[in-house]
């Protein structure tokens, strides 16, 4: 993805679009409640949010691959997880 026109936040979108195959940027889970949390870039403070939180982005666009996309999402999923345990009391399970 090289295109010298798009905004930081634009860059990161079709990234993580592309990184989906096109699908809804959410965490799916098995539980009623919460059967999915979408997660999204926020380029005023560059970080990817889900729910309550949040890990930075900072990453060049360069340096913006598919292995980097996948990491940063198992932070923010993990993030999550933890804090609808610790705050919550909630568990989120996961589709297998």
């Amino acid at each position: 993805m090289k295109e010298k026109n798009l905004s930081r936040a634009d860059f990161i979108n079709n990234a993580l679009y592309e990184f989906r195959g096109g699908m809804a940027r959410r965490f799916y889970y098995t539980n009623e409640e919460y059967p999915y949390i979408p997660y999204y870039y926020n380029p005023e403070d560059d970080c990817l949010h889900a729910d309550a939180v949040s890990v930075p982005f900072g990453y060049k666009e360069e340096e913006i691959t598919d292995e980097v996309i996948w990491d940063t999402l198992v932070l923010l999923e993990k993030s999550l997880k933890d804090y609808f345990f610790q705050q919550k009391g909630i568990t989120l399970y996961e589709y297998d």
